[in-house]
């Protein structure tokens, strides 16, 4: 993720699905196959997130990659 406003702007919309969704930290990593580590990396908006990583967030909540990172090309999503 190139930018620190990108990165705070992912990093709300991946807490607030995923409060919506009533899953914990812990229970989203699971269900997404990432560890709470990168979660919780993810909504602090540590900046190193990658397009597999939201994809991978936005399928275990039932949403798409767009929804999580509406800046996200289209070309990062393969």
């Amino acid at each position: 993720m190139a930018n620190s406003a990108a990165a705070a702007h992912t990093a709300r919309q991946v807490r607030d699905q995923r409060r919506h969704a009533n899953l914990t930290q812990l229970e989203l990593a699971s269900k997404s196959g990432l560890t709470v580590w990168v979660v919780r990396g993810i909504e602090a908006g540590d900046g190193r997130t990658t397009g597999a990583q939201i994809i991978a967030l936005a399928e275990a909540m039932d949403l798409e990659a767009k929804d999580l990172m509406p800046s996200l090309a289209e070309d990062e999503l393969v």
